[in-house]
């Protein structure tokens, strides 16, 4: 199981059913479906995304993005792509010149952390524009924040943001940019968080071993489901 990058819903039809699936961005590159009732994958194809490291998914308007970042080039920042589902194909919409640690988005857009100054620099949250990859300052800078260790939710009204080093949950208003506290989270086998979603009112977790559960968004407590991805 190479680790999942991002979560987000395959389609609305699909989550009304008894085998939800949703989209994965992994570690190899790909884009993948996975059965959230069975655990089993299937391979879309790679993520032709370019201009470097791959930050999450989110979905806007019914269809996926991806961004991407160049450590070593700054007129890189911030690049968002969207992506053909069929086929992992991904189309150049925009730059916003913002450094994106971690991807993901709500029920009515897309939202990023990043670091206007580059790696290492305070972090704040970005809405991001589906259409032109432009980025909009939410708020005021993040106090809880974990660089590249932090994964961003999909599909609720809020976000959620695991920290994954610090095994820390924590809301974000995304109208705001105001960040809530919830607790630590322990995920069964692993202890880390990879990739998150929102599935009919339930927040799942990934983590590294493939191992998925579902997480309560009031204490941070995990319970497996009994399932694994591979």
């Amino acid at each position: 199981f190479a680790v999942a990058l991002g979560l987000c819903i395959a389609g609305a039809s699909s989550v009304a059913t008894a085998s939800p699936l949703a989209y994965l961005q992994t570690t190899n590159g790909n884009l993948d479906t996975l059965d959230l009732s069975t655990g089993t994958i299937s391979v879309i194809g790679p993520i032709s995304a370019r201009n470097g490291m791959l930050s999450g998914l989110g979905v806007a308007n019914g269809k996926v993005y991806v961004t991407t970042d160049s450590g070593s080039d700054v007129s890189d920042y911030g690049q968002l792509w969207s992506i053909d589902t069929s086929t992992g194909d991904a189309t150049s919409v925009g730059k916003s010149g913002v450094y994106y640690l971690t991807f993901g988005s709500t029920t009515s857009g897309l939202y990023a952390l990043g670091a206007p100054g580059g790696f290492g620099a305070a972090e704040y949250l970005y809405s991001i524009d589906p259409t032109t990859g432009a980025a909009t300052q939410m708020g005021s800078a993040l106090q809880l924040t974990g660089g590249l260790g932090d994964i961003l939710s999909t599909n609720s009204a809020f976000l959620y943001d695991a920290i994954t080093y610090g095994r820390q949950l924590s809301s974000v208003d995304p109208t705001t940019g105001v960040q809530t506290p919830i607790d630590t989270y322990v995920v069964a086998n692993s202890g880390r968080i990879d990739a998150m979603g929102v599935v009919s009112g339930t927040l799942y977790g990934i983590s590294s071993d493939g191992t998925i559960s579902k997480i309560n968004t009031t204490t941070g407590a995990s319970t497996s489901t009994g399932v694994t991805a591979v």
